[in-house]
């Protein structure tokens, strides 16, 4: 079983940044409801909440959602959520252990944007 973390992107105007956020896990009935609790200490902002792969790349970086990874002989991509499972962008394939060995956290789409070429 993966790990369950989370982190944050920041967008508001004062603080660009992106921020690991703890979540608050409570039991109701046989459901669970996973909240994010208290991350925002001042004030309110917008913030994209991006989920751990429970991945690491090749260098022992967390892999999230959103992050962008680069590999030899291969395109920048970013991992997204997608029907149900962790995917590359631009490929239907599910993110594998396997391919992670290969990969390098290089940015991330909220911060380093230019990255990765429109698809």
């Amino acid at each position: 079983m993966r790990e369950i973390k989370f982190r944050a992107w920041m967008g508001d105007k004062i603080l660009k940044d992106i921020v690991i956020v703890s979540p608050e896990i409570t039991k109701f009935g046989s459901a669970l409801n996973i909240g994010i609790k208290d991350f925002i200490e001042q004030g309110e902002g917008e913030y994209i909440l991006m989920q751990y792969t429970g991945l690491k790349d090749k260098n022992g970086k967390e892999i999230y959602e959103g992050d962008i990874i680069g590999c030899e002989n291969c395109m920048n991509s970013y991992i997204l959520w997608e029907d149900g499972a962790f995917c590359i962008s631009g490929d239907n394939d599910v993110v594998a252990q396997s391919d992670a060995s290969q990969w390098e956290v290089i940015g991330n789409i909220y911060e380093n944007p230019e990255l990765v070429k429109e698809e």
